[in-house]
């Protein structure tokens, strides 16, 4: 899986609050790796939170609810189950620990960065690549 993107919002300057869709340089215009990428998912979960809200709003064919209810999204009478919010410090902790083990790529502007502590520089044009990899198993 490759995720890429632009640095979240816009760029808040050292000393304004940063927002849930901001990233906040530290003076220089850069930061810890570590931060940039907990901006990052935090504010991926925002915005799956944001989708998983608007689709509940949407009327849903009967195959849909099927599909879902086999998933257990929604209980049988079709009325939406308990939707579990997604924990982003949790997903956050994956991310870090991902990198560590070397399970996640992690490029900026192209260039890889593979320590959390690293500092990055940060521009609003800053480019974020993120690549999963996978164990790839197989029999002779």
């Amino acid at each position: 899986m490759v995720i890429e993107t632009s640095v979240i919002g816009v760029l808040a300057a050292p000393g304004e609050p940063a927002g849930p869709w901001l990233v906040q340089a530290e003076e220089g215009g850069g930061m810890p790796l570590r931060r940039l990428l907990a901006a990052a998912v935090s504010a991926e979960v925002a915005e799956v939170e944001r989708r998983r809200l608007a689709e509940a709003g949407r009327p849903q064919t009967a195959a849909q609810i099927a599909r879902q209810a086999t998933a257990g999204r929604v209980v049988p009478t079709g009325a939406r189950g308990a939707q579990r919010r997604t924990d982003v410090a949790a997903a956050t902790r994956a991310v870090f620990d991902a990198v560590d083990r070397g399970m996640l790529l992690v490029f900026v502007d192209g260039r890889q960065v593979t320590e959390l502590d690293a500092m990055v520089a940060v521009t609003a044009d800053t480019r974020l690549r993120c690549v999963a990899l996978a164990p790839i198993r197989w029999e002779d």
